[in-house]
């Protein structure tokens, strides 16, 4: 069965093959930073990466605050105020190879990137067993 939430997902190849993702409804900050806790829980086998963009553009990496509070983003004092998007990279447990998972803030749209490519079917069983109910 087809995970409704997933609109659609548009392939677009390169050094990293990047899959932009439409969701089914549009998300904010909270919900951004459970899903992203989501993942961190229940795939990644380690953050390699956390970088927050807040609404100027300015970027932060915060690698190190997320590792320093236990991979816990509510305990990152950081995210208590929103930002406009959320980058999240590590190896993946599910699909076997490094990601990058962008959020952004107030739309609809994911963005991954993987090293290798990932068959549509591989990539939405892997969104639908991370992805929460907005």
């Amino acid at each position: 069965m087809e995970d409704t939430r997933i609109v659609e997902i548009k392939h677009i190849d390169g050094d990293w093959h990047q899959y932009d993702v439409k969701l089914n409804f549009a998300y904010g900050w909270s919900y951004l930073l459970k899903s992203a806790q989501n993942f961190i829980d229940k795939d990644l086998l380690e953050v390699d990466e956390l970088i927050a963009v807040n609404s100027k553009g300015a970027v932060q990496n915060l690698t190190d605050s997320l590792h320093t509070n236990n991979n816990t983003l509510r305990k990152c004092p950081e995210f208590i105020v929103e930002s406009k998007a959320l980058s999240l990279a590590g190896n993946s447990g599910f699909i076997k190879q490094p990601i990058k998972v962008i959020w952004f803030t107030q739309t609809q749209v994911m963005r991954v990137f993987s090293v290798m490519e990932v068959s549509d079917a591989d990539l939405r069983s892997f969104l639908s067993n991370y992805i929460l109910v907005a």
